[in-house]
């Protein structure tokens, strides 16, 4: 009896409501900010800014942004940061377009080289925090500074003394890849649906929004990895999968924190 009254007042086993179960979940503020934001521009904005082309202009460079802050998140969730990101798009950018503009690399070599030198820019970060003990915030500043010196030096090495190195749309503008990488997918369904009258098109019948560019569709493609990682593996944190929250605490922290340092660049 004494047992049973004791399981009652366990506030462990208590049922919650669902409104009090959703008020706990983290997702909670980023779709309340994209509602609050949603309703001020549906307010203050022209109305084509929420046509099909509408949306499509402000998503495109939404979800390039994205891309970035999913690797942001990614160490803010494990208690670093990296204020190097934005200075390693600009070295990295550099890399590829040295590959495929001054040295001819095709995309199926320039790509993995790019993001190989990136996720040893990022490993390095993660080892000097882990063994010198220095915020990821001062290590990281010091590389913001060192990848935007080497920038503007590459650049002016490899386009004769210019700040831009011009040349790689050109470069890659035949190459089997691109199309994954740039431009719009799913062209025929949006010719399709304008034949049918479902989206907007010109006079001359095509289609005002050509396809679904390839980087909203990179985004959401990086943003469910980062989800299964965060939910359904042992590095994740926060994971919700019961066979691992009946575990007891088992991740690596040093070698976590420099894979996440290499996934952030």
């Amino acid at each position: 009896m004494n047992t049973d009254a004791t399981q009652m007042a366990d506030e462990r086993i208590k049922s919650e409501s669902f409104a009090t179960r959703l008020m706990k979940r983290p997702e909670l503020g980023a779709i309340g900010g994209v509602i609050l934001v949603t309703i001020f521009f549906l307010i203050t904005a022209d109305r084509t800014m929420f046509t099909l082309s509408g949306i499509m202009n402000f998503l495109t460079p939404a979800a390039q942004l994205g891309i970035l802050g999913i690797a942001a998140a990614m160490l803010m969730i494990g208690g670093e940061f990296d204020l190097s990101i934005g200075s390693m798009v600009a070295f990295t950018g550099l890399i590829f377009g040295v590959l495929v503009v001054n040295m001819g690399f095709p995309l199926i070599l320039a790509i993995p080289l790019t993001m190989a030198c990136a996720a040893a820019m990022g490993a390095l970060n993660g080892y000097i925090v882990i063994r010198t003990g220095l915020p990821s915030f001062i290590v990281t500043l010091a590389f913001l500074f060192i990848l935007r010196g080497a920038t503007l030096v590459g650049l002016k090495l490899f386009s004769g003394g210019s700040t831009q190195l011009r040349g790689v749309r050109s470069a890659v503008e035949g190459d089997f890849l691109t199309p994954i990488f740039s431009g719009d997918a799913f062209g025929g369904l949006f010719r399709w649906l304008a034949e049918m009258g479902l989206v907007e098109r010109f006079g001359s019948g095509m289609p005002k929004v050509p396809g679904i560019p390839v980087e909203i569709l990179w985004f959401i493609a990086f943003a469910l990895l980062a989800t299964y990682v965060l939910l359904r593996t042992l590095r994740g944190t926060g994971s919700s999968h019961p066979a691992v929250t009946a575990m007891p605490p088992r991740i690596p922290v040093c070698r976590s924190s420099a894979s996440r340092s290499r996934f952030s660049c």
